[in-house]
């Protein structure tokens, strides 16, 4: 018999008294939250990303001195590697990021960098979100400009090319987005600028190696790769452009936006556009937010999860996490707030792990600019009731947005050619080794402590294993991470696993359960039950067979008989007046009422049943019977 029912790996890591293995199973869920903060490092903005095949993220960011901080931190939260970077004299600005795909390590990042007579120029370089090194680092700037807004790097479907965005002015007023194609070292292949002042909002790569950009407050164009457009439309009036986000499932792409109804607060809307443009569904629920901060989107599975600032109706204020499903309805939802003043995001950012199933939601936040990460379960809670940030959804009713969303095509937009030009390689970036490891301010460890019974024959062998977390058990499968030692007196080949076996009669067994720091205790008792009963009567001319002949009854279930976890026995039984007439060593023997051959009388008689059991335990039983003929 097993104490659970569901099982896991049979090997994992010691920790304490325990010696070290592991387990390369699939991980589906995470068993801990918990929220990080240090008063170190000053952030304005960040970035943070999983780490594809390692539990983990990486973050990058401004840091207030104006640096870029790459730091990255294991499954626990522990930074296990950062660094720092620096340009003597010049004032980082504008990071953008991003990947090739999920799965890909490599990141791309855009910077705006301001000498102290106010001359911009742009930096584009590489990383990787299992290292934090810069490659390819290459200053950028376009001939005859002095200022950049919104510069955006992106691969295309092909990672051999590049595009990259940004809104350049020569006089620091009139801005024009330009455009460029560029190979993987950054080098240009084609270059164009957008006519009448137009701005550059966002880049969505789409298949063939072209890509949708989103332009001025509502309208969106296609270009191929040699920087041609083949689509164009314009958005309803209402509708004013945020940013733009990765492609979705049968060639769908998101947008996300800023809606206004007439005598209706504004708030974000969520379009989804074929491969031609045209809008095929959209959110119906306006999401109120802080406009102060940009929302962020992120796709998770076919879902879309939605982070922004968000200030409720009673003005309290928190981060927002929302689960969009497929038609874009909101299918979960949740704050994180501070307990006792109001929450100052300064900046923030989010990721989705797969392999273990959280989110990690990191920036910078109140008035002494403290960095935090805080690692949260599939629902978006931190579950810790105790902390100083709570779980809180903040109550803000939603707007029905619109039952129809207008598009038009539309013309007048163009491209000018630009002429080419060359970027300067930056090699010998001063790096700055830095420290921030954040202090856990709270945790939740989701597993069940406590004590349970379970019951079992002389000689059973019970199957025990580690309880279930208590929040999220259905999603809880193999876990690399988790680990566990049974405790006292359990071999060494069986303190790791998942699950143990054990013999009753046992002392109580703990199961320590281990994650990260954390521990828990749950402990089995280990209650011996009743296995060999007795009739109190038997009749020898019953036609029930069972009553023919008197014997001890041992007890069955669906996998064991009793009576095979006997050796043997010494089973004798007396007549009232102690004369004994019968006796067996034969665990299955049974006396049929006869005595010497003769029908003994009827009468009352006593049994004695001494058990020897196969695992050296030894029971006696005692009784009266009477016999009916």
């Amino acid at each position: 018999m097993w104490a659970t029912i569901q099982f896991y790996s049979l090997r994992s890591l010691f920790l304490g008294m325990c010696i070290f293995g592991f387990s390369m199973s699939f991980v589906m869920a995470q068993p801990l939250q918990f929220w990080d903060e240090s008063e170190s490092i000053l952030l304005r903005d960040i970035n943070v990303y999983a780490i594809p095949n390692q539990e983990g993220w990486t973050t990058l960011g401004h840091s207030m001195d104006s640096g870029l901080v790459l730091s990255k931190f294991d499954h626990c939260g522990k930074m296990v590697d950062h660094n720092y970077y620096k340009l003597p004299n010049q004032y980082m600005s504008q990071l953008y990021t991003s990947k090739f795909s999920e799965i890909s390590n490599t990141i791309l990042l855009a910077q705006v960098l301001t000498d102290p007579s106010g001359m911009q120029m742009m930096r584009l370089a590489q990383t990787d979100a299992s290292g934090i090194s810069l490659s390819i680092p290459s200053l950028f700037s376009i001939p005859g400009m002095t200022s950049y807004k919104n510069p955006i790097v992106r691969y295309l479907q092909n990672q051999n090319l590049i595009v990259f965005t940004v809104n350049a002015s020569s006089d620091g007023q009139n801005y024009a987005g330009h455009v460029f194609v560029m190979d993987q070292f950054f080098t240009v292949q084609k270059s164009a600028v957008l006519d009448s002042n137009r701005l550059i909002r966002g880049v969505i790569p789409i298949a063939n190696n072209s890509f949708n950009l989103t332009i001025d407050e509502r309208n969106i164009i296609t270009l191929d790769q040699d920087i041609n457009i083949l689509f164009s439309y314009t958005l309803d009036s209402n509708f004013y452009h945020i940013d733009a986000f990765h492609p979705n499932t049968n060639n769908n792409f998101i947008f996300g936006g800023r809606y206004k109804r007439d005598g209706a607060a504004d708030g974000l809307i969520v379009l989804s556009v074929d491969d031609s443009l045209r809008v095929t569904r959209f959110s119906r629920n306006l999401l109120t937010y802080d406009e102060t901060f940009t929302p962020r989107m992120k796709f998770v599975g076919t879902n879309l999860v939605v982070n922004y600032h968000r200030t409720n109706i009673a003005n309290s204020n928190g981060f927002h996490l929302v689960n969009l499903g497929t038609g874009f309805d909101i299918s979960n939802s949740n704050s994180i707030v501070r307990r006792t003043s109001n929450l100052q995001a300064i900046c923030f950012d989010f990721t989705f792990s797969r392999d273990e199933s959280y989110f990690v939601l990191a920036g910078n936040v109140d008035l002494n600019r403290r960095y935090f990460q805080a690692k949260l379960g599939i629902d978006f809670k931190l579950n810790d009731t105790s902390c100083i940030y709570r779980d809180q959804f903040l109550d803000n009713t939603s707007v029905f947005a619109i039952s129809t969303f207008q598009q038009d095509t539309f013309s007048g937009i163009s491209l000018d050619s630009l002429p080419a030009f060359s970027s300067n390689s930056t090699a010998g970036i001063p790096i700055k080794m830095i420290n921030y490891n954040p202090d856990r301010v709270c945790n939740y460890f989701d597993y069940k402590p406590g004590t349970s019974v379970v019951k079992g024959c002389v000689g059973d062998f019970i199957g025990l294993q580690a309880e279930m977390p208590v929040l999220y058990p259905e999603l809880d499968r193999e876990n690399k991470y988790t680990t566990y030692c049974w405790f006292p007196d359990i071999p060494d080949l069986e303190k790791v696993n998942r699950q143990i076996t054990i013999q009753v009669p046992r002392e109580p067994v703990t199961v320590r359960t281990y994650y990260c720091t954390d521990s828990i205790d749950f402990k089995y008792m280990i209650e011996e039950i009743p296995c060999v009963d007795f009739p109190n009567v038997f009749y020898p001319a019953s036609e029930e067979i069972e009553n023919k002949d008197f014997n001890p009854v041992y007890k069955k279930d669906s996998t064991n008989n009793h009576i095979n976890n006997v050796d043997r026995v010494n089973f004798e039984i007396y007549n009232r007046w102690g004369k004994k007439v019968f006796s067996t060593t034969n665990p299955a023997g049974t006396w049929d009422g006869n005595e010497n051959g003769n029908p003994a009388p009827m009468e009352s008689y006593i049994y004695l049943l001494e058990v020897f059991y196969k695992n050296d335990q030894r029971r006696t039983f005692k009784g009266v019977f009477s016999l009916i003929r």
